[in-house]
């Protein structure tokens, strides 16, 4: 935990970008989908699926603004700054199958 800190603390003094550690999969192989929540998988299935954010809220049960955060967060943790991007960034060319 110490050792996270302390490059934490490295990377903003460097003004470099600190990302947290990637886990891979049994497989040994990792997608940036891994670095999500099940809550925001589920989040950009529904949007993928062309669910407004209301409308995703409503399925969710959770407040429109809540999946806004929800969507930020994601767009900060793909490193991306649009919905396309982040599809493209966990691979979906189209609608996962789950949330057609």
């Amino acid at each position: 935990m110490a050792v996270t800190y302390i490059r934490r603390i490295r990377a903003i003094l460097s003004a470099r970008r600190w990302s947290p550690p990637v886990e891979i999969d049994r497989s040994g192989r990792w997608t940036p989908l891994d670095q999500l929540s099940p809550r925001q998988v589920q989040v950009l299935r529904l949007l993928a699926a062309g669910r407004s954010v209301d409308e995703t809220g409503m399925d969710l049960g959770i407040a429109s603004d809540t999946v806004k955060n929800y969507v930020s967060s994601i767009y900060l943790t793909l490193d991306v700054h649009c919905r396309e991007d982040a599809y493209a960034a966990v691979g979906w060319l189209r609608v996962p199958e789950e949330a057609a």
